[in-house]
C-alpha cells in the first residue's frame, strides 16, 4: 500500500499522551472481537464482560462518568494490554488512528490528525509531503524513491489542475465569513465549539489580520503538508466529487487550523479541527457539499 513518509516513524505515545483517545469517544467493538469477549474465560473475560454492551446490534464499552474508558488507568496506560497484551483488543484500538482508503484500485492508508504524534510527525518537518510504497521491491520502485503529492495523483490516474495540488490562503472578508458560517453548522463536539467559532464572526476583519499575521510566522511548508495530508485523507471521496470539491474542502479545513491557532498552539488546532471534523462523518460531508 501508498503511505506517507512521516507514517513509518508512528509510535503511540501511551501515557506521554495529553489527548489521550482512550476519553471522549464511544468504542465500537467488532463483532468477532466481542464474541471472543464473550467466550473468554476467568478472571479478565468477567472483567471485559461486565464494561460492555450491545445497542442496534453493536457492541460497545460503557464508558465512565468522566467519559472514559473503563480500561484506561490512572497513569494513562491500557489495562487490557497491561494483563493480556496488545492480542487483546479490538480492531479500533489496535489499528486507531490509522485509516485505509481504496483510490483507483490502490489502497493508502495514513494516521488521522485527532492523534497529537500523528500531529506532531506531521509537523516536524517544513518540507514537501512525501509517500512511498511499503513493500516498494514489490511496486517496482525504489526503496530510496519517495515520490510528492502531485506525483502520487499521477500514479493514481487523478487529473488535478496544478493550482489546486497547492494552498493559496484566501483572506477575502466574503470567503472568511463563509468559512465561519459552515463551520458554526457543523456538529459541535464539545460546547466550547460554537463560542469559539461565535467569536471569530464578531469582527471578521480583526480575525483575516491574525491569520495574516499567524501565517507570517508559521512555515509555509507546514501549511502546505496540511493541505495536501487533509487533501489526502479524503482521496476515496472521489467516487463522490469532484477533484475541484476536494481541493476546497482541504482549503477549507488549512484555513480552519489557521483560525483555531489564533488561540492555541499550531499543533493543538490540528487536533482540534481533526476531532471535530475528521472524525464525523456527518461534518466531512456537509462541509465537502458545500466546498
Amino acid at each position: 500500500m501508498i503511505v506517507p513518509v512521516f507514517m513509518q516513524d508512528f509510535v503511540c505515545k501511551a501515557d506521554a499522551c495529553q489527548h489521550t483517545c482512550c476519553r471522549g469517544w464511544e468504542i465500537d467493538i467488532d463483532e468477532a472481537t466481542a464474541q471472543r469477549y464473550q467466550q473468554l474465560s476467568g478472571e479478565l473475560g468477567d472483567m471485559l464482560r461486565a464494561n460492555m454492551t450491545c445497542e442496534h446490534g453493536i457492541w460497545h464499552f460503557v464508558l465512565t462518568k468522566e467519559g472514559d474508558c473503563p480500561f484506561l488507568r490512572a497513569d494513562g496506560l491500557c489495562r487490557l494490554i497491561r494483563l493480556a497484551g496488545e492480542d487483546i483488543l479490538c480492531t479500533i484500538c489496535r489499528e486507531h488512528p490509522r485509516f485505509y482508503q481504496q483510490v483507483q484500485g490502490q489502497e493508502l492508508a495514513g494516521v488521522g490528525l485527532a492523534c497529537e504524534k500523528s500531529v506532531e510527525l506531521l509537523l516536524a518537518e517544513a518540507g514537501p509531503l512525501l509517500f512511498s510504497y511499503t513493500e516498494p521491491e514489490q511496486a517496482g520502485t525504489p526503496a530510496d524513491a519517495p515520490f510528492s503529492f502531485a506525483e502520487l495523483l499521477a500514479k493514481l490516474g487523478i487529473v488535478c489542475p496544478t493550482a489546486l495540488s497547492h494552498w493559496q490562503a484566501d483572506l477575502e472578508a466574503d470567503y472568511l465569513a463563509f468559512v465561519l458560517e459552515t463551520l458554526a453548522m457543523t456538529e459541535p463536539i464539545d460546547a466550547a465549539w460554537l463560542p469559539e467559532i461565535t467569536a471569530l464572526q464578531q469582527d471578521v476583519s480583526a480575525t483575516a489580520a491574525g491569520v495574516h499575521s499567524l501565517l507570517e510566522k508559521v512555515p509555509s511548508g507546514q501549511m502546505q503538508r496540511l493541505y495536501q495530508y487533509i487533501f489526502y485523507r479524503q482521496l476515496s471521496a472521489l467516487s463522490d466529487c469532484s477533484i475541484e470539491s476536494l481541493a476546497a474542502y482541504a482549503a477549507l479545513g488549512t484555513l480552519t487550523i489557521c483560525l483555531l491557532a489564533l488561540s492555541r498552539p499550531l499543533a493543538d488546532a490540528v487536533r482540534r479541527w481533526s476531532e471535530q471534523i475528521e472524525y464525523s462523518p456527518d461534518n466531512v460531508a456537509l462541509l465537502l457539499a458545500v466546498a
